[in-house]
């Protein structure tokens, strides 16, 4: 039992560590997305659960450089800013597939058919998703991370005023986001920490 605990917890934190860096990279380009971009204009054009919402959030996802962690704070962000279930599971979906550099790299390797198959896959796949997604909304009532995190993102908190864009987007991106997602993102590790077998990220 206890040899087993230890394995888990081994694997825990090798799963963090490996993690990491690419959550360090999601959390900064969420924080400065809540800056450069609205919570009116992403709302306008991803609110809703409707087919074209779902859409614009796959042709979002699709060319952004963001691997399945980097994607989290990000979605996190976007579902906070009133982007509905359906396109922020579409986002989540199509995003870590692909990307303009991986595109231009897949087409310098392996040609152009499967520099066109692979953003059309991650397109279709994110679309189901983001549809289903929208379809069963009722059912999921998936709440949208607290309210009072759409205060300090727009600097009406008791240090929003005072502080520049970079200290606000780094506020954002490094204090309240983590600190909103991350006992969901803990409990993610746990578990694939869990079903992960034990070594198996030392040749990853």
């Amino acid at each position: 039992m206890g040899s087993a605990l230890l394995n888990v917890l081994a694997e825990f934190w090798s799963i963090l560590g490996e993690m990491s860096p690419y959550l360090l990279f999601g959390f900064l380009l969420a924080g400065f997305l809540s800056l450069l971009v609205s919570q009116e204009v992403v709302s306008s054009h991803l609110g809703g659960e409707g087919v074209c919402s779902v859409i614009k959030a796959v042709l979002l996802g699709i060319p952004l450089p963001l691997c399945s962690c980097s994607v989290i704070p990000m979605a996190a962000t976007l579902r906070r800013q009133g982007v509905g279930q359906g396109a922020t599971t579409a986002f989540l979906i199509s995003t870590p597939q692909t990307g303009a550099d991986s595109i231009m790299v897949t087409l310098s390797l392996l040609g152009p058919l499967f520099a066109v198959i692979t953003p059309l896959a991650a397109f279709f796949g994110g679309l189901a998703g983001g549809l289903i997604t929208a379809a069963l909304r009722p059912k999921l009532d998936i709440p949208a991370p607290s309210a009072t995190l759409e205060c300090c993102a727009d600097g009406c908190c008791a240090h929003g005023p005072e502080e520049g864009w970079l200290k606000r987007g780094l506020r954002y991106g490094l204090v309240t986001l983590p600190a909103d997602i991350g006992k969901s993102l803990l409990l993610g590790v746990l578990a694939a920490a869990l079903i992960r077998p034990p070594g198996s990220g030392e040749h990853a």
